[in-house]
């Protein structure tokens, strides 16, 4: 029995669609239309009696403040978390950047220490040379030119 990749491809597809129709669409189609009918009603229903618009006017009100109300609560929680966490961490947080700082400042010793050695030839070289030539500089200063007593 062979595999043919077209009827697996077009199975799957035709199920995907199938799928979000009955998942997604249709159920959002339904609460709108339930939506508007209800809308419709009140409002028919309005016309003869205004303090049903009132209680639906304050029933929407809430129902349009609930998520902010639940977004600003989810806030605060989360502001006390963070004001509690930064409470304590500095505790935390100074002991292990002391940790931390320790082992910097071993490796900063060792670097410096590494560093010092590889220029110290080079300095020993420069600072013999360098005295060398002023050893014949004053060497030869004091024959081509006598000082003068006072």
């Amino acid at each position: 029995m062979e595999n043919n990749p077209k009827i697996k491809g077009t199975a799957w597809r035709q199920k995907h669609k199938r799928d979000l129709w009955l998942q997604i669409l249709l159920p959002v189609l339904v609460i709108v239309l339930i939506g508007l009918v209800i809308g419709v009603l009140s409002a028919i229903n309005g016309a003869k009696d205004p303090q049903t618009n009132a209680i639906w006017a304050g029933i929407s009100l809430i129902l349009l403040l609930l998520p902010y109300m639940l977004i600003g609560i989810l806030l605060l929680i989360m502001i006390i978390l963070t004001i509690s966490l930064v409470s304590k961490a500095p505790a935390q947080i100074t002991r292990h950047f002391s940790e931390l700082n320790d082992l910097v400042l071993v490796l900063g010793h060792y670097a410096r220490q590494v560093a010092a050695g590889s220029v110290k030839p080079i300095i020993r070289i420069k600072s013999n040379q360098a005295g060398v030539e002023k050893f014949f500089h004053i060497l030869f200063r004091s024959f081509t030119k006598p000082q003068e007593k006072k």
